[in-house]
């Protein structure tokens, strides 16, 4: 991974401009060595060009070690390496767009309660319902 993010580094004119930043020491958020750059700790910058930012984002949620977690967990798992602008949008979109994520989650509202029967009045036509079915063609 470090090599194709090395190498997309190399040709991208936007990562050139950042790295240049950093050569001429006007930023100090980041740095480089060996060809990557490297922010808050050691967290590895991912460029957006390439697809590496699915790469990592499919590493970091869909391997057997990961299991599926959710949007906070694997924001977490990404930040613990992994670094770009707008993170948490990019997580957000990835796991809300995943099918099997969203058929194994469950309902987010609570269960539905039991019909309640309606009171019998003492008189007739003292209560009087009426349902609606809207949307059927004409006959």
């Amino acid at each position: 991974m470090k090599d194709r993010i090395k190498e997309v580094l190399a040709h991208d004119p936007q990562d050139q401009t950042l790295l240049a930043y950093i050569m001429d020491g006007k930023t100090r958020r980041f740095w480089q060595s060996e060809g990557l750059i490297y922010t808050n700790g050691s967290r590895l910058y991912v460029p957006a060009h390439g697809g590496l930012r699915g790469e990592v984002l499919k590493e970091c949620h869909d391997s057997k070690w990961a299991g599926h977690p959710g949007i906070q967990r694997t924001l977490a798992l990404v930040e613990e390496r992994y670094y770009w602008p707008h993170i948490w949008e990019d997580v957000e979109a990835f796991v809300k767009t995943l099918l099997v994520c969203q058929q194994d989650k469950g309902e987010a509202h609570a269960p539905k309660g039991l019909l309640q029967p309606l009171p019998i009045t003492e008189h007739p036509w003292a209560s009087v319902s009426m349902d609606f079915i809207i949307g059927i063609p004409p006959s």
